[in-house]
């Protein structure tokens, strides 16, 4: 059962799919109008001295911020390098991501290298997703440290916990609190195509856990890997330290005949649900699909945010049932269990209104739209009456879709980015006030309600 070749499956899938999300956030060379208070451009600079006195939305090729901003920072970029101070939160997608000022609050980042210089400091909590994560000697983390990478180098100082999930990683730094880890170590747990190299030097970590000489823990360690920890004796651990072996299980061999079937059964339940759609809300259809052809990165902006918005919503949602839960059942008991039963139904109704969407409706507009466009290059040789014309596109597309996004990896970013463009043509749509229509397949008639 046990072999040095096998996997901790719950581990190398987290890896995985974090991996497909980082390269998601390479390919953000975004260059949308999101707000009024939003900067876009193919390089963007705030300079030395200069103060943004509320939040910023900067998105561009570049971004350097130098200057200072007084509330949140949400940035999307190429490459981006923060060396001024952003007073309130930071929240950071790019190919890479180097931080040399301060962070007031807590700092949320996912990119291929996201590095902090010794000058760096985050107030409160960091939660990084990454192919590498460096904090460099002098830096310095104030709350808890939250990683999932491929490798990881700790080599500032974090003042309470630090959580990881790697293939491997080396403690050279401090830890005031405990230390939690997976290191898988295995040397090929990521092996993904299409991974442009980075402008900036990964500093080269060997596969499991590694505690070097001057590694300073302020609690106890615990960590699971298919390695043993290779930790040296000077290292100084208050609480001492816990391992556990990852259960290696060797990956049982692909199975074509579920894999056909599943894959059969997943473009017969988005054809029904595109048929649904087409057949009782067809301009609400062509309306998101029009707006998605439109802009598709300004779509892709606005969706990131918007699905950071569902999150906070959720979060915002929870957190005042449970205060007006508390304060009725101070004053006016008979209402706590109301008012708190209405804040779970409305939670569970955002939760699942953007699980339902997220699943079905991108696949299907992304499908309609390609399956239109196929069509129309066909059209001296196939003649196809309007009526069925939507459903032989929806059908040639989904074909399509369904076969692209069962490639590894590669269908895990297609998905990602239908679902944020398509999240943010629906955004728009609901904010705009000048209905947008247009037809999918020109030859359509657009229905009327």
């Amino acid at each position: 059962m046990n072999s040095r070749k096998g996997w901790h499956f719950a581990t190398r899938h987290l890896i995985q799919f974090l991996c497909a999300l980082v390269l998601l956030s390479v390919l953000l060379f975004v260059t949308p109008s999101w707000a009024k208070d939003t900067v876009s451009g193919k390089q963007v600079t705030i300079a030395a001295g200069q103060i943004v006195p509320d939040d910023v939305y900067l998105a561009g090729e570049t971004i350097l911020l130098n200057g200072t901003v007084k509330g949140d920072a949400v940035l999307a970029a190429k490459q981006i390098t923060l060396n001024g101070t952003v007073e309130g939160d930071l929240i950071a997608a790019g190919q890479v991501i180097t931080i040399n000022g301060s962070v007031g609050d807590d700092a949320r980042l996912a990119g291929q290298v996201l590095i902090l210089q010794p000058k760096a400091r985050i107030a409160d909590d960091a939660i990084a997703a990454g192919f590498s994560w460096e904090n460099q000697t002098g830096s310095n983390i104030g709350g808890d440290l939250t990683i999932f990478a491929n490798q990881a180098l700790l080599a500032g100082s974090i003042e309470r916990d630090a959580i990881a999930a790697t293939n491997a990683l080396e403690l050279r730094g401090s830890v005031g609190g405990n230390m939690q880890a997976t290191a898988v170590g295995d040397p090929q747990l990521v092996e993904i195509p299409f991974v442009p190299q980075p402008p900036v030097t990964v500093a080269p970590i060997k596969p499991g856990l590694t505690l070097t000489d001057t590694a300073q823990i302020g609690g106890k360690v615990n960590y699971k890997s298919a390695t043993t920890a290779q930790i040296s004796p000077r290292a100084k651990i208050a609480g001492g330290v816990v391992g556990e072996a990852l259960e290696h299980r060797i990956a049982p061999p692909p199975n074509p005949a579920r894999e056909a079937i599943w894959q059969i059964q997943r473009l017969l339940a988005l054809l029904f649900v595109g048929w649904l759609l087409l057949r009782f809300v067809p301009t609400w259809m062509q309306n998101l699909a029009a707006r998605v052809k439109a802009k598709p990165l300004s779509n892709l902006g606005w969706g990131i945010l918007a699905f950071v918005a569902v999150g906070v919503g959720t979060i915002a949602i929870a957190s005042v049932t449970v205060i007006l839960a508390i304060l009725f059942a101070i004053a006016l008991p008979s209402l706590a269990l109301p008012v708190l039963g209405l804040g779970i139904v409305a939670n569970l109704a955002l939760t699942i209104s953007f699980v339902t969407f997220a699943s079905f409706v991108p696949q299907i507009v992304f499908s309609l739209l390609a399956g239109s466009w196929l069509l129309q290059k066909l059209q001296p040789s196939i003649s196809i009456q309007p009526p069925i014309r939507q459903f032989v596109a929806l059908g040639i597309g989904l074909l399509g879709f369904v076969l692209l996004t069962s490639i590894p990896v590669l269908g895990a970013i297609v998905t990602l980015i239908a679902i944020f463009v398509s999240l943010g043509a629906l955004a728009q749509h609901i904010t705009s006030r000048k209905p947008q229509v247009a037809i999918v397949d020109r030859q359509l008639p657009i229905a009327n309600h």
